[in-house]
């Protein structure tokens, strides 16, 4: 059974990070941003197919996806993998974009998994008997609790209310996720919405490599009237991405801790 554990996860990780990165991908298209590629999976391509001008690919590891937009830092090294219109330039670029579209495509993917838990609650909640009007309603009221939890938790972690051991990450999902099947489908549901709700709120958060600190970026930009040092933010950048993976692997050790017992 672990095994199927193990894929439920993972299949729930790539959709929700695939629906994030959806989120991105339909409002840079919108502002005009030419988008490369996007990726379902990550690793070496397996396939892979243009559409009108996007390179749509399934990867080999299958876990989460990406969207990547001309003119991204990770896009400058890839240019050559790819087949780029000859009239192609920086009015299309995602980094020449104006403050006010770069934020709200950085946005975007968050919004889309907060939507996303919205309406798996909502669908819960119709199918538990509520009226239309009524599980409306209470969709938003449980979404909302489920961000003020996960600032809370993260609140609590940095006053040292709470350890790294209180944690959770996709190993210690699959634990949960075998407990929720026991418990049905509804509890399945409420489970992806929470693990929806988080991936958006972190996203959110106003540190470096995540969208909540490309945001800050940006603000800071329109607001002095400044562009900061590509080179700056880079390094910022990496540092950011860099504390999140030891983040990640505490996490993962806390949680290989706790399957052994």
């Amino acid at each position: 059974m672990i095994v199927i554990y193990i894929l439920i996860t993972l299949l729930i990780l790539t959709v929700l990070v695939v629906l994030h990165e959806g989120g991105h991908y339909l409002v840079a298209k919108k502002c005009g941003v030419y988008v490369m590629e996007f990726a379902v999976g990550m690793g070496p391509k397996l396939f892979s197919r243009y559409g009108k001008e996007t390179m749509f690919s399934l990867r080999a590891i299958p876990i989460g996806g990406f969207c990547l937009m001309y003119g991204e830092t990770d896009a400058e090294d890839q240019l050559d993998d790819f087949i780029l219109p000859a009239d192609l330039d920086d009015s299309r670029s995602f980094a020449h974009l104006a403050k006010g579209k770069k934020i709200a495509i950085l946005a975007a993917g968050p919004i889309m998994n907060l939507l996303t838990a919205w309406l798996l609650i909502f669908l819960v909640r119709l199918m538990v008997g509520a009226n239309p009007a009524s599980a409306f309603i209470q969709s938003f009221t449980i979404t909302g609790e489920f961000c003020v939890l996960i600032i809370q938790s993260f609140v609590r972690l940095f006053t040292g209310q709470a350890a790294l051991s209180d944690f959770s990450g996709p190993i210690g999902m699959v634990t949960m996720v075998g407990d929720m099947i026991a418990y049905g489908l509804y509890a399945m549901m409420m489970f992806a919405a929470l693990i929806s709700a988080n991936l958006g709120m972190i996203n959110l958060f106003p540190f470096p490599a995540l969208d909540g600190g490309q945001i800050v970026v940006a603000l800071i930009e329109k607001l002095s009237g400044k562009t900061l040092s590509s080179r700056f933010v880079g390094m910022l950048n990496f540092a950011g991405f860099a504390a999140l993976m030891i983040f990640a692997a505490v996490i993962a050790v806390n949680d290989i801790f706790k399957l052994m017992g």
